[in-house]
């Protein structure tokens, strides 16, 4: 399991990035769901939030083919961000 302050870390990271759709959708996700993250997922969100804000988004709204390595934690998110913000 990630240290706390690993997660105090990567939670920071989502909602500080540069772009406000990406800190809305990343720091939403990342706040509700990386306290339960396995090791290895979460060295894959870490991997993730590092990447550019727009690719980010593009693949979070369709606009851009996702990584594979990335396809399932992107589906995860949009799944997420759908149920929340839906109404």
């Amino acid at each position: 399991m990630p240290s706390k302050n690993s997660i105090n870390q990567a939670i920071y990271q989502s909602w500080h990035r540069g772009c406000k759709e990406t800190d809305i959708l990343l720091g939403d996700y990342a706040k509700a769901k990386i306290h339960d993250f396995s090791e290895e997922k979460f060295n894959l969100y870490k991997e993730l939030i590092a990447e550019n804000d727009w690719d980010l988004y593009g693949w979070v709204i369709g606009k851009q083919e996702t990584p594979e390595k990335f396809i399932d934690l992107i589906e995860e998110i949009k799944e997420f961000s759908f149920r929340k913000y839906k109404n």
